[in-house]
């Protein structure tokens, strides 16, 4: 019997005072050594947080002996992330370009824009000003933001090139929300008394009022040439689309029910959409004009971000009040929870090279972020095979979420005493070895994706010999006998070895005496 719980112990009373997540229980085999658990939890299946953990270990012979160890491990978080400038004071709302994050911080006293180089690790005070800059966003050598140091929001602009702040459109009313992509800006403003989405040139100083409608349109976001948005001129919001180009606006969603948030990346908008009464994630692809549902949880996914063919969002697997962070790779069709946190996780942004959100695991809201995900290793499943057999082990599950190449490297951990058994190839997919001993033999695999290396798994590979059921290692008549008084009722009274049976059901009868009768020569 293995519990796994949370926190230090080594004794049967501090082991007590901790909370069990997880329970094995088992009838070990002879040999027997390694288990594996996924770090899921048995209340819930939803992954444990990061930290240190304590697994009391009972061993039974169910004659009234028993013993008890304590192993103190480390669970660590498969998404490896770092903060992006620790302070003691909130980070809001990032927004990544290729290695360079941006976000709104409060360590002076209101908000400010910084900037971190995620390669050189180079943190920069963007603004100075002693009014609130708030909701940057970033594309290549410039960063826009919301600004009210005139007393509303204005939109402003700074070049990391020349280290140049501009005010880029400074006029009545409110301009909030604002996005970049190549030249353009895109923002929602109020001068005219209700919220209509502009976009703005930065080279020609062009502005383009893209709606003029009465009731609101918010939260555009804009990539290349199209900008999207949600829209109120119908009730409930509806996602939009328009084309700078072509100058031509399409209505993208077309349901009584609320749909908001959108984000867009190439041939796909997705959005937030709440027309199966929770908050689920759909998709447009422009190229075919259909609509359809990315997320089937049950439960409530909000704030997409969208890169290439990542999909970076909010889940709520742990509950409404724990956000959580998911990822949707559409290349490779899966998805991907990332945090397990019992703090929440919000606002995720993503580029080609990293990605970023608010968290607030340390009290207040910090900016984190992660350079990608590890590979995952799968070394298959456990097997138990005749000695003498060649094993052949299987990596072919094991796979990069960010899709890219991998390496492999196996080790032969365990082996029975007295065993030479070597694999083939380390470095094979498929490498092979011969179990010469039986045993336990415990193969592990981590595989590389060039950027990072996976965490170790591991597959076990049991070596018997089929038949001999009193373990004497020798197939002869005796092991048919015993094989038989146990097929009509009759307690034997060798110890019987239940890993000899022949057919994987654990079970000794007929089909084992007749397999030992076919190896004899009868």
């Amino acid at each position: 019997l293995i519990e796994i719980a949370p926190g230090q112990a080594d004794t049967n009373a501090t082991f007590k005072a901790l909370s069990v997540v997880k329970t094995i229980a088992d009838e070990v085999a002879a040999g027997t050594t390694a288990f594996a658990w996924d770090g899921r939890k048995d209340a819930d299946n939803a992954f444990v947080p990061g930290g240190t953990y304590t697994a009391r270990v009972r061993v039974d012979d169910h004659l009234g002996h028993f013993t008890l160890e304590f192993v103190e491990f480390t669970v660590e978080e498969y998404l490896p992330s770092q903060s992006a400038s620790s302070t003691a004071f909130d980070q809001k709302y990032p927004d990544i370009f290729g290695y360079d994050l941006v976000w709104q911080d409060e360590r002076n006293g209101n908000w400010d824009i910084y900037y971190l180089d995620i390669q050189t690790s180079v943190v920069q005070r963007i603004t100075t000003n002693g009014s609130s800059q708030e909701r940057p966003a970033i594309y290549g050598d410039h960063i826009v933001w919301e600004d009210n140091r005139s007393g509303d929001y204005d939109i402003y602009l700074y070049t990391l090139s020349t280290s140049t702040e501009t005010p880029l459109v400074v006029r009545a009313g409110d301009q909030k929300y604002a996005d970049i992509s190549g030249d353009w800006v895109v923002y929602q403003d109020n001068v005219s008394g209700d919220w209509e989405i502009y976009a703005y040139n930065i080279q020609t100083t062009e502005m383009v009022q893209i709606t003029s409608n009465a009731q609101m349109q918010l939260r555009p976001r804009i990539q290349g040439q199209y900008v999207v948005w949600e829209d109120y001129r119908f009730g409930l919001g509806e996602i939009y689309q328009f084309d700078l180009v072509g100058r031509a606006e399409t209505r993208i969603t077309n349901n009584i029910n609320n749909q908001t948030n959108p984000d867009l990346y190439g041939d796909r908008v997705v959005w937030v959409d709440q027309r199966n009464g929770n908050r689920d994630l759909y998709q447009w692809l422009r190229s075919t004009s259909t609509v359809s549902q990315i997320t089937t949880t049950g439960t409530d996914e909000a704030q997409p971000a969208l890169n290439g063919d990542k999909l970076l969002y909010t889940d709520y697997i742990a509950g409404l009040t724990d956000a959580g962070l998911s990822l949707r790779n559409f290349a490779l069709s899966y998805s991907i929870q990332l945090t397990f946190n019992p703090a929440n996780q919000e606002e995720p942004t993503i580029s080609e090279r990293a990605f970023a959100w608010q968290d607030n695991r340390e009290g207040h809201w910090q900016v984190y972020y992660s350079e990608g995900l590890p590979p995952i290793s799968i070394a298959g499943d456990d097997v138990k095979v005749d000695v003498g057999e060649l094993v052949t082990l299987d990596a072919s599950g094991s796979y990069s979420p960010d899709n890219r190449a991998l390496s492999y490297l196996w080790a032969l951990i365990e082996r029975p005493v007295g065993s030479t058994a070597v694999l083939s190839d380390t470095a094979a997919v498929y490498p092979t070895f011969t179990v010469d001993k039986p045993g336990l033999y415990v193969a592990q695999l981590q595989v590389d994706d060039g950027e990072r290396v996976s965490a170790p798994d591991i597959v076990q590979v049991l070596a018997v010999k089929l038949g001999d059921v009193n373990n004497d290692n020798v197939l002869d008549m005796n092991d048919v006998a015993i094989c038989l008084q146990i097929s009509v009722g009759i307690t034997p009274a060798a110890i019987v070895n239940l890993n000899a049976d022949v057919n994987g059901d654990g079970r000794i009868g007929t089909e084992e005496a007749n397999y030992v009768l076919r190896q004899l020569g009868y």
